[in-house]
């Protein structure tokens, strides 16, 4: 198995460890991948903590050696699998040690444009323990694909992208403009405002300064001051959206953007379509 990072437009980083989640993550991360000329490099990182049960310490590093050696197998079976299945080649690497301090070493290393985790128990900072989706998230510079419950980017062309929020910026998202040349369903925005109107509203996006296209966008307002995120969670799955982009560099307004956050990750975490955070200027 390839352990290189391999060459394409988009470089996808997925997370592994040894749940469904991450699984049906490595899964979508390989067809969006098809869709969007990307390569895949999946990494795995286990903490010797997990492994060691003996005082012994010739003992211990027997185990860990022998757990080194099963748990590669394994991921390189997974991976052969989806790899061979898929018809692309798949980048696989697996370690032991601090799992933060790795997957951070990694990235470094490889500089990949999207890094890729499963969901699991409906949060979004419940992945691969230490809290490693919430440094992600703080930290890194790509974005970050938090993949869905569902297999997604199958049937793309009868899919459309929604967005929270904001469309701000989404000209220089190289990622989701080629998603978009895959179909052609408008754009849909989910978004808060600040009084108590519920609009559904289409917009002619030539006529304004966020995106400089033909397309329409749909746009969806939500009141801000009520529990907007059951309803915006309701309309995301009518919509039938293969991915949901939240930009992490938006500015909101200081006087309501604490009603604001509680909406959109509520939304977040709700939601069982595929969420990319963005980090664009």
């Amino acid at each position: 198995m390839n352990t290189q990072p391999l060459k394409s437009k988009h470089r996808l980083l997925v997370l592994m460890d040894k749940s469904k989640a991450s699984y049906n993550a490595l899964k979508n991360a390989v067809n969006l991948a098809k869709l969007v000329d990307g390569s895949i490099d999946v990494l795995q990182v286990t903490s010797p903590t997990s492994v060691v049960r003996y005082e012994n310490q010739i003992a211990s590093m027997r185990a860990i050696d022998e757990e080194r050696s099963k748990q590669k197998k394994e991921l390189r079976n997974i991976v052969s699998s989806i790899s061979k299945e898929a018809g692309l080649p798949i980048a696989c690497n697996f370690t032991f040690g601090n799992v933060k301090n790795e997957i951070k070493n990694h990235i470094e290393k490889t500089k990949p444009d999207i890094v890729v985790l499963g969901k699991r128990k409906k949060k979004i900072i419940n992945f691969l323990g230490d809290q490693v989706t919430v440094d992600l998230l703080k930290t890194h510079d790509g974005g970050v694909l938090i993949s869905g419950d569902s297999e997604a980017f199958t049937s793309y062309n009868n899919q459309s992208i929604g967005f929270l929020n904001s469309i701000e910026g989404i000209d220089k998202i190289a990622l989701v403009n080629d998603l978009k040349n895959h179909s052609q369903k408008p754009f849909k925005l989910f978004k808060t405002v600040q009084n108590n109107t519920l609009e559904t509203e289409k917009v002619e996006l030539g006529k304004t300064k966020e995106l400089n296209v033909k397309k329409d966008v749909i746009v969806y307002e939500f009141d801000a001051n009520d529990d907007s995120s059951n309803g915006m969670i309701n309309f995301i799955s009518k919509n039938n959206l293969s991915l949901l982009c939240v930009n992490k560099k938006d500015k909101i307004n200081d006087s309501f953007s604490s009603s604001v956050n509680k909406v959109l990750s509520k939304t977040m975490e709700k939601t069982n379509v595929s969420i990319l955070v963005l980090n664009s200027n």
